[in-house]
């Protein structure tokens, strides 16, 4: 399925000079804006929220529909199999030896960021245009997919030789209330950078910007453990338990499961 991924990519490149000019111009406008295309966009962010709405839309549309099925349902099913082949194989559940976890990760790590700082290299050559970075693009595509598995290997020794203490827990309750802290996430950082918010698109660096998600992750790292101590879900989660089991679940710690 990862293959799949790369595979449509390598033809996008390949077909883009044979596209139409006017839907070049248009997928341009999206991924490679001018200065004055990006000034008209970074306006258009800050209007009202029904503004913002009716302009996104289209994107919103095209990434749900042709960008899912060309590229999202390749990468994110690729990646869920091999997560689910990983813990069948008890990688993820600790079961592999310290040296063979230590021995992806040093193998891993260093091979998929080398595959990524070469993408980022190829990236800037090309100007990050088309048609060039349709294949630029996927040395961090193969090379996230190296240092994921990395990483896990990494984070599992750790967890193994007792290294996380504190940090540890509040990980697992963060990945226990995965949904919740992505909508968190996605509803703060509008409410930061949209006009219907605060405003801050355009405003904010990099480096600020970079200072603002780690004070959500921080934050979210305090909270998740905090919550979970007194109930059993996030109210995410919670929501969508409920509605798949057709029935309200109990949501406090204390409460009592119906039999």
């Amino acid at each position: 399925m990862l293959a799949v991924g790369v595979l449509f990519s390598v033809a996008l490149g390949a077909m883009w000079n044979s596209m139409p000019e006017a839907a070049r111009a248009e997928e341009a406008a999206m991924w490679m804006p001018t200065p004055d295309q990006a000034r008209e966009q970074l306006g258009h962010l800050l209007g009202s929220y029904p503004h913002v709405v009716a302009h996104r839309a289209r994107f919103v549309f095209m990434t749900q529909t042709m960008y899912f099925l060309v590229f999202f349902f390749w990468r994110v099913g690729g990646m869920m199999l091999l997560g689910m082949s990983l813990y069948k194989f008890g990688f993820l559940d600790g079961r592999r030896s310290t040296r063979g976890y230590a021995l992806v990760a040093a193998t891993c790590i260093p091979l998929g960021l080398a595959l990524a700082w070469n993408g980022v290299v190829e990236l800037e050559r090309v100007r990050f245009t088309m048609p060039g970075r349709a294949t630029a693009d996927l040395w961090n595509y193969v090379g996230s997919v190296l240092a994921s598995v990395g990483y896990a290997a990494a984070l599992i020794l750790l967890v193994k030789r007792g290294a996380l203490g504190l940090l540890r827990r509040a990980l697992a309750a963060v990945g226990q209330m995965a949904f919740t802290n992505y909508l968190f996430q996605s509803v703060v950082t509008s409410i930061l950078f949209l006009g219907w918010g605060l405003g801050l698109a355009g405003r904010v660096d990099y480096a600020q910007q970079l200072i603002i998600v780690a004070a959500i992750w921080i934050f979210q790292l305090v909270i998740s453990p905090i919550w979970l101590e007194r109930f059993r879900f996030g109210p995410a989660e919670w929501l969508w338990r409920s509605l798949t089991y057709g029935r309200r679940q109990p949501m406090r710690r204390q409460a009592k499961y119906a039999a």
